[in-house]
């Protein structure tokens, strides 16, 4: 579109002739935006940010008016509530909301100097909106909650922002409602998805977990994974009356999840609600919907068909549910002659037990959707009731019986692929930490679980295939090593495993390669931290200004890599000097000094000494690293805190061993980026860096030296 043209929709946008027109001048404008930034800075700087807001709020609130005239209780009709090119209106200005938030965080601070978020919210509920612009709008929210997850450091922008704002009591009921919906509509999937999609990026803190929690957001969660188990023909026998009739206790319908639902946001929001509590851990599992699908008693005249009197299997039995007789037996260090007997189980592609399918073939499309087939437990397996628990190779007296939600997500872990498959493993480490998995279990996740999460970044592309349009190979390849260490940090077999799948290998060579170099645009640093040439608190509450660049995507990248490198580095060296002395032949100790260089000190001499041996020539950990300290130099210009913090939990693993810190450590010269960070204004980084000085001034420490009395006395300062 020519310049000419700028006026006659500025004016139809602003002051419309009609309704017809303000509709055809906003498509115009949708048009001219979506891959322009150019235009989208021009249309920015021509003060079109106030009219698209002013529309969606001014419509919004005329349209609850009509409606409470029209109908006096505010339930939406469509036809009744809005014309239909107020409808589409609407519809428009909000997508073009999102192209803009798509821009950056530069695009996304003018659209919250105009006050965009409480239009937005408003749109959510799903009795005064349109199907459509529900959705449009939790595209809009997720566009600009990942534009904001990227805003400048030195920035006032921030996701927390968002965060607080949409997690209120009357905002987190307009998002029940949209998970609670059960409709099999394409468009109400979509909006279920993107919904805990959203919840997954905002939900920063414990307040915030409580309130969904209590708000019935889990409970809906909760729900739509029960629908799950029901499709792929897990339901428990003896839950079908509950299931198909009433419902749960608490009235929610438990339908099966149609062929467009998709189970990886929904584990996802589960997670990020439940972590870091038992509390909220347990009111998942015996929420209304998961007791219905996976009820704790058989039917009082089923007759266990599964319970096999093979010697071999007999004290399994007593302590396993049916979905575990889908997994593959490991071995049990309590009766290897029976574990002597069972299949390999090293491998992902290891057979299961009684002729069950393999995780390879995944879940069969026939059974995983098809609600009105019998459960693929019906015959094969039937529940019991975990009795005689005091029986030998049952559980200790006085154990809680384990969820077969357990089972399940093991089960899913192993058979699905791509991100359904890691966020069956998040929410399985999860419930782990939470102490709510039984303790055999560690067992059998060193066995089927460990390999198939270091395998998930083992080898680049190795996931590409099987990953959904919605997320990237980087979306898998960044999470997958934090998963892993959050699931073997207290557990020497599990960190065992983790090394013997060839996890550090891995780890160290990610971490190398999130310090490489990558072609940037010729353009300056728009990350680097100095703003003395920009008046960021003018520009950031401007409407008409963009306001200050984030940083680059590919930069982003590059750091969520350090950060998951380091946090897996960090998990598998807490307590084997040998596991320790591995991660440093792999050549990374450079690179974790590195990572401990905040923003605004780029490559320097510090940076220099950092690669170089007491006589200036590079040590052996640096020349075994494969980039050179030329790339380091040129990247290596700070990381923002969540890094810092990785890096010092490594520096503090691997500085147990009293070899490696009298060696490696030292030569690669930790004390004084540490001491750096002990004058952190972050609080997180200034306690993660103390933990990690501990270490380091003990008394058979050379670094005691280094560090007093002159840095002693600032601390006190």
């Amino acid at each position: 579109m020519t310049r000419p043209a700028v006026a006659p929709i500025l004016t139809q946008i602003r002051n419309p002739s009609s309704l017809s027109s303000q509709v055809s001048a906003l498509k115009a404008l949708k048009n001219e935006l979506i891959g322009h930034e150019q235009k989208k800075e021009m249309w920015i700087g021509l003060g079109i940010v106030v009219p698209i807001v002013h529309l969606i709020a001014h419509s919004k609130s005329s349209g609850k008016r009509l409606s409470r005239e029209l109908n006096g209780n505010g339930v939406y009709s469509q036809a009744v509530q809005e014309k239909p090119d107020e409808n589409e209106a609407r519809l428009q200005a909000t997508v073009i909301v999102g192209s803009l938030a798509y821009g950056g965080p530069a695009y996304v601070a003018p659209l919250l100097a105009a006050h965009i978020l409480p239009p937005l919210f408003a749109q959510l509920s799903i009795t005064e909106s349109s199907p459509q612009i529900v959705l449009a709008t939790l595209r809009a929210l997720i566009t600009i909650a990942d534009s904001l997850s990227s805003a400048h450091p030195a920035s006032n922008l921030s996701i927390g922002a968002l965060s607080n704002a949409l997690m209120s009591r009357f905002q987190v009921q307009s998002l029940a409602q949209i998970i609670s919906q059960t409709s099999p509509a394409p468009i109400v999937q979509q909006q279920i998805a993107l919904t805990a999609a959203l919840i997954a990026k905002t939900c920063r803190e414990e307040r915030h977990q409580n309130l969904l929690a209590n708000a019935g957001v889990l409970d809906a969660l909760a729900s739509r994974l029960a629908g799950f188990v029901i499709s792929m023909g897990f339901g428990f026998p003896g839950a079908e009356h509950t299931i198909h009739g009433d419902g749960d206790i608490m009235g929610n319908t438990i339908s099966p999840a149609p062929r467009t639902a998709q189970l990886a946001p929904i584990l996802e929001a589960i997670g990020v609600i439940i972590s870091d509590s038992k509390y909220r851990a347990s009111q998942l599992l015996y929420s209304p919907a998961i007791s219905a699908v996976f009820p704790p008693y058989a039917s009082p005249d089923s007759t266990p068909s599964w319970a096999i009197s093979t010697a071999a299997l007999a004290s399994r039995q007593l302590s396993l549910n049916p979905i575990d007789y889908l997994l593959p037996q490991v071995p049990n260090p309590q009766h290897k002659l029976a574990s002597s007997q069972t299949a390999p189980h090293n491998s992902v592609s290891a057979g299961f037990s009684l002729g069950g399918p393999s995780p390879r073939d995944g879940v069969p499309q026939s059974s995983r959707h098809a609600p009105g087939s019998q459960t693929r437990l019906s015959h094969a397996v039937r529940p019991s009731r975990l009795t005689d628990q005091s029986s030998a190779g049952g559980r200790a007296s006085g154990d809680e019986d384990e969820s077969p939600l357990i089972a399940w997500l093991l089960y899913v872990t192993r058979a699905e692929s791509g991100m359904t498959r890691l966020m069956a493993a998040s929410t399985l480490t999860i419930l782990y930490r939470a102490k709510l998995v039984n303790p055999r279990r560690e067992t059998e996740f060193a066995h089927l679980l460990v390999p198939v999460l270091v395998k998930m970044f083992g080898k680049p592309g190795d996931s590409q295939p099987q990953c959904p349009p919605r997320h990237t190979p980087f979306d898998i390849l960044e999470r997958a090593p934090t998963v892993l260490a959050s699931l073997v940090m207290d557990s020497v077999e599990l960190q065992k495993a983790a090394v013997e799948a060839q996890a550090i290998k891995n780890l160290s060579r990610m971490l190398k390669v999130a310090f490489d170099p990558v072609d940037q645009p010729n353009q300056p640093s728009l990350w680097a931290a100095d703003t003395t040439t920009t008046n960021m608190d003018y520009r950031e509450g401007s409407t008409i200004l963009l306001g200050h660049s984030g940083l680059p995507r590919v930069m982003m990248e590059k750091l969520k890599l350090r950060e998951a490198a380091l946090k897996g580095l960090a998990a598998l060296a807490p307590f084997r000097d040998e596991y320790r002395k591995v991660i440093i032949e792999n050549g990374v100790t450079p690179f974790i000094v590195a990572s401990m260089k905040p923003f605004g000190q780029g490559a320097s001499s510090k940076t220099e000494e950092s690669f170089s041996g007491p006589d200036g020539a590079m040590n052996n950990q640096a020349s075994n690293a494969t980039t050179s300290s030329r790339s380091l130099e040129k990247w290596v210009e700070g990381n923002p805190p969540s890094v810092l913090i990785a890096a010092c939990g490594a520096i503090r693993a691997l500085s147990r061993s009293v070899s490696i810190l009298r060696t490696s450590l030292i030569d690669a010269g930790v004390a004084m980026p540490l001491f750096d960070l002990l004058k952190s204004p972050d609080m997180e980084v200034k306690i993660a860096a103390t933990a990690a000085v501990c270490n380091l001034l003990l008394e058979f420490s050379p670094m005691r030296e280094v560090w007093s009395p002159s840095p002693a006395a600032q601390l006190q300062g």
